[in-house]
């Protein structure tokens, strides 16, 4: 028997129990074997996860001759693809488990009294006073707790209604907010994200305090204790090279697809101080350390949705009155997010966005030299986030050949101007870019899963993923040597 856990040459003894009259191999409990497939496997669970890690960061191939070399441990690819499948069940398992949450009302209330640590999500039904604390839970209205599958139906049925709103300040009789042991009585000293854009937007001096944040010269607070936290949620997709057999016959640029589609999302928190100023390291905005999360599948939509929504109140996001969703033009991106957090801030990453102002910009018929110009005060005005400007302007450039394909171009700005206001974000110091999701597609999956002669059953490439998410998230169980399986 090896430190990591392999059981080698060990007699197990049968033993029947007189109680239950069912045999039973005592000593497998206390060496604490893996199962796999239902039966408990020869390898225990130290062994398990440190080999299905080697199995999350390498390729079959490396991980079996690194096992040998470090251990002398000899084990065939699929059987340690085997145990390392069988360790991601437990990940995938604890990313769709069903939990309770408890959910207050979207409707009118009299009186809110809650943390700003446990703000929870509206719920569609009316209530009267709601107390939320967070460690016990209490919850008076009935203190009914509604399950996940409860939630979701709620989620689907707001997206029908036309003005879904979270109560606001005026709407309430009264909204006491503890912030740190502060009592602020509707809203007080606390300021939401919402209102700081507001309140910038209304400000005589505006367009300055925008050039300055432009400029690197960011109003915040350096090395500052956070009174308040922002959680961001981030969605993208990217392909995995698959298995002929599973793939759809239906491809992008006809015949077969090579790919299917990989779905990461992750959440990471933001801090800010007093009024909503955010902390600065060096001058710079700065994500929370180990506050970086992340999830995935190969499943439908349907199946991420549901994902998604738990893992993204598992990380609290209806624990924060502050919400930031980032991502591209993808309508499943939006639909999913809007669901799950109506009254977000929602913010098209910047860079994607300048990717779709190129395209219009090449698409004007005007010399090299007079397009680097337009394409460069185009850019501007979108750093800005003057799209009326922008609009006005590309279609001053345009001529009757091409204004159809210029306005359907235009169109994703003009549908997305709210979501595009980039000079208010910057100077609210807000993050208006997805690189954060970017990278997680490339290092979860691209950096695993795309290399060279790579082609994944939709299973194993769950299974990877499921590793990977866990342990780029610093959640993946590395249990102690159990002297008895040492």
């Amino acid at each position: 028997m090896t430190a990591m856990g392999v059981i080698e040459g060990v007699k197990r003894t049968l033993y029947q129990d007189e109680i239950s009259n069912e045999h039973v191999y005592p000593l497998d409990e206390k060496i604490n074997l893996q199962i796999i497939g239902g039966n408990r496997s020869r390898y225990t669970h130290v062994f398990s996860h440190n080999a299905a890690q080697l199995y999350a960061k390498l390729t079959e191939e490396d991980s079996v001759k690194t096992l040998e070399q470090l251990l002398g441990i000899k084990i065939e690819k699929a059987s340690l693809a085997t145990v390392a499948q069988a360790v991601a069940e437990e990940y995938i398992s604890k990313s769709t488990k069903q939990e309770t949450v408890e959910t207050p009302s979207l409707t009118e209330q009299e009186t809110i009294i809650t943390t700003v640590e446990t703000v929870e999500a509206p719920s569609l039904t009316e209530q009267g006073t709601i107390i939320t604390f967070e460690g016990n839970q209490r919850c008076e209205n009935g203190g009914e707790s509604v399950s996940m599958s409860q939630r979701l139906q709620e989620l689907d049925a707001s997206s029908e209604q036309e003005t879904v709103e979270a109560p606001s300040l005026t709407e309430q009789g009264t909204i006491t907010t503890f912030v740190d042991n502060m009592r602020c009585e509707n809203g007080g000293e606390t300021v939401s994200l919402a209102q700081r854009l507001q309140e910038l937007d209304e400000r005589s001096d505006r367009d300055k305090v925008i050039r300055d944040a432009l400029d690197g010269k960011l109003e915040g607070v350096e090395c500052g204790e956070a009174s308040k936290i922002a959680l961001y949620g981030l969605l993208d997709g990217t392909g995995i090279p698959g298995l002929k057999k599973e793939l759809s016959a239906n491809g992008k640029n006809g015949g077969g697809a090579k790919t299917f589609e990989a779905k990461i999302g992750s959440v990471f928190r933001q801090g800010f101080s007093e009024g909503c100023i955010p902390l600065l390291n060096g001058g710079e905005i700065y994500r929370q350390p180990y506050s970086t999360k992340y999830i995935g599948t190969v499943g439908k939509i349907d199946q991420f949705t549901q994902q998604f929504t738990e893992f993204a109140i598992k990380h609290g996001i209806y624990r924060y009155t502050d919400v930031v969703f980032i991502g591209d033009g993808a309508h499943w991106i939006w639909n999913l997010l809007k669901k799950l957090y109506p009254n977000a801030i929602c913010i098209i990453d910047f860079f994607h966005a300048a990717e779709n102002l190129n395209k219009i910009v090449d698409a004007l018929r005007l010399s090299a030299k007079k397009r680097e110009k337009i394409r460069e005060e185009c850019h501007h005005l979108l750093e800005l986030g003057e799209i009326g400007k922008l609009e006005l302007l590309i279609k001053s450039k345009s001529n009757s050949s091409n204004a159809e394909s210029i306005d359907k171009g235009l169109a994703y700005f003009t549908d997305n101007a709210d979501k595009m206001r980039y000079g208010l974000f910057r100077a609210a110091g807000l993050f208006i870019g997805s690189g954060v999701i970017e990278a997680a597609c490339k290092t979860i999956v691209g950096k695993r899963m795309k290399n060279a002669g790579m082609h994944w059953s939709k299973k194993n490439a769950e299974g990877v993923i499921a590793l990977r998410c866990a342990i780029y998230s610093d959640e993946f169980d590395l249990f102690d040597s159990n002297p008895i399986a040492a």
